[in-house]
Parts: C-alpha cells; structure tokens; sequence
C-alpha cells in the first residue's frame, strides 16, 4: 500500500511532502479509479467524504483558496481514517438513506434533514465521532487532484462515485 493506514509509518514508496505526495509509479499514475464510500458535502460535485486511496479509506475535503476567495474544484485534501471510521461514516450515510428515501416518499419535511428524526441524535453523535478521528489525524493530510465520475451503470450522476487521484501540479 502507498497510502498511510492512519497509524503506521508511511510505506517508502509514499512520502508526504508538505501538502504534496510522491509517488513512485503506483496505480494512481496508471489511472485506476477507487471507491467514493461517502459523500457528506456535495454543490455541483462532491466536496467532501470518505473515499479509498491506494486501497484505503480517506477522507477528502475540497480546497478553499484563500487568496482567490473560492474553492478549487479538483483538488482535495486527504486525511487517511481507519477502517472503524470508515465503518461509522458508512452507518451515519445509511441513515442519511433512509431520510432520504422517507423525504423523496413526502414522508417528511426538508426541516429534518438530514435524519429521521428517531434516528437523529444517533447521526449527530456519529457525525461527532467522525470529525474527531479525522481532526486528530491532520497531521497526515497531503492534497491530491481528484477527477470524479459516476460508476458504470449507474442511475444517477451523483451516486454511487468512483474517483481518479493523481499529484497536484506543483506550484512555483
């Protein structure tokens, strides 16, 4: 693997340097798209999430530029999460789900998003637990550029996602 589990060293094929990360000729320079588990923020593409790099979970969190005073719509930042995070991000987007489904049914209104109701101080702690692995584990981040598409055969363009991850452009 090249990407950091969230504990052990980084692999010596994979160094973070700064905000930028070199690789040795990996799968993300072969171009082999990977999983986009979660999408917790998304205004004309995904912003934010839980994504696998190099086989392992991540999350992902678009740049803000703020000179420019606007995001950078390709490039993220990559904090590496454990599988237990990836697994409590994955438990708060499945009731995400079912409101979801409950609000497009007109079984609820848009003032309860994003859970149900019976299910909302379940989402907000999980949400809670989330944020916290991924502040303790910034230490780690690297950005990375990111090209977005939807699986094959999907419905709709939004869901489910894969993802493309290669090195930024270097900045003089």
């Amino acid at each position: 693997m090249l990407c950091d589990d969230g504990g052990a060293a980084l692999t010596p094929r994979c160094t973070v340097l700064g905000a930028a990360r070199v690789t040795d000729g990996s799968d993300m320079e072969r171009g082999v798209f990977e999983a986009v588990y979660v999408v917790t923020d998304w205004l004309d593409g995904p912003r934010s999430g839980i994504t696998s790099c190099e086989g392992r979970p991540h999350s992902f969190e678009m740049v803000f530029d703020e000179v420019r005073d606007e995001f950078q719509h390709n490039e993220f930042d990559l904090v590496p999460v454990g599988d237990d995070t990836l697994r409590l991000a994955l438990e708060q987007h499945e009731m995400w789900k079912r409101w979801q489904r409950a609000f497009q049914a007109g079984e609820v209104s848009l003032t309860s998003h994003p859970a149900l109701p019976a299910d909302r101080a379940a989402f907000d702690e999980l949400g809670a637990l989330v944020s916290a692995r991924i502040k303790g584990a910034k230490d780690k981040v690297f950005r990375m550029r990111a090209e977005f598409r939807a699986v094959e055969g999907a419905v709709r363009k939004d869901e489910p996602l894969e993802v493309r991850w290669s090195n930024p452009p270097r900045t003089p």
